[in-house]
């Protein structure tokens, strides 16, 4: 399976569809059944082109809940398109889960594997914090200044 998912790496590419112009159809869950199975039993890449092209919204709209995170929307979105497809490559049609409930998983992995944490995700998220506006203050509060923001100060200045 693994020669198979380099293959379909290399055919179908990390910067785009085969058809990048061409839009993909929702596909009813019959319709992606059997495109997984027809990807699984015969690494048919047609089959992977469609699967994978009519889950780019998905993907959007994963990648979408991480902005503001100190990673450009295009980096997530690059990072969601591995991740699904990495599921596309580990799924097992024969399995009681639906493909797409399956991608998202491993979309949510790769994404959250780009994102800085701790002390680099403050520098990130506060990157430019000191700006002053025209008024001569601030136009940042100061908890997001000095560095503790949400979570992560919580987590880091506890105790």
């Amino acid at each position: 399976m693994v020669d198979s998912c380099i293959y379909a790496r290399k055919s179908i590419g990390l910067s785009g569809l085969r058809d990048p112009g061409r839009r993909y159809p929702a596909l009813i869950v019959p319709t992606e059944q059997a495109l997984c199975h027809d990807w699984f039993d015969r690494h048919d890449i047609e089959a992977a082109d469609l699967l994978l092209g009519s889950h780019l919204k998905l993907v959007s709209s994963i990648a979408a809940e991480y902005r503001g995170r100190g990673v450009s929307t295009e980096d997530l979105t690059g990072e969601g398109y591995v991740g699904l497809m990495r599921a596309l490559c580990h799924y097992d049609p024969a399995s009681d889960v639906a493909f797409t409930a399956y991608a998202s998983g491993w979309i949510h992995a790769c994404i959250e594997q780009t994102i800085p944490s701790g002390k680099a995700a403050v520098e990130a998220i506060t990157a430019g914090a000191g700006r002053a506006t025209a008024g001569g203050k601030s136009a940042y509060p100061s908890n997001v200044r000095q560095g503790r923001v949400g979570w992560v100060a919580s987590r880091h200045h506890a105790g």
